[in-house]
C-alpha cells in the first residue's frame, strides 16, 4: 500500500468476525483502513477477479487474485 495505513483487526478470528465463527471457520485476514486514493499493490503477479456477496443485507465487495503458483489473495470491502 502507498500513502499510511491503519490496522482495524488483530490477526485471527475475533468477535467482529461473526461469519467465520458462525461457520466454524477462522478470519486469518487483517482489516486495514486508508483513504479511498490509496493504491492498493498485489504481493505476485496473477490474474485478478471480482466479485460480491450479500451478508445481512450489506454488499460485501471481493477482489481476489489467482497468483501463477496457485495461492490466492483475497481482498475484501475493496472499492
Amino acid at each position: 500500500l502507498d500513502g499510511s495505513i491503519i490496522v482495524t483487526q488483530r490477526y485471527g478470528q475475533t468477535p467482529w468476525s461473526w461469519w467465520y465463527k458462525y461457520s466454524g471457520g477462522i478470519h486469518t485476514g487483517v482489516d486495514m483502513v486508508s483513504n479511498s486514493t490509496t493504491v492498493i499493490r498485489a504481493p505476485q503477479d496473477g490474474t485478478m477477479y471480482s466479485s460480491s456477496e450479500t451478508c445481512g443485507g450489506s454488499i460485501i465487495k471481493i477482489k481476489y487474485i489467482e497468483h501463477n503458483d496457485g495461492i490466492v489473495s483475497f481482498y475484501l470491502h475493496v472499492q
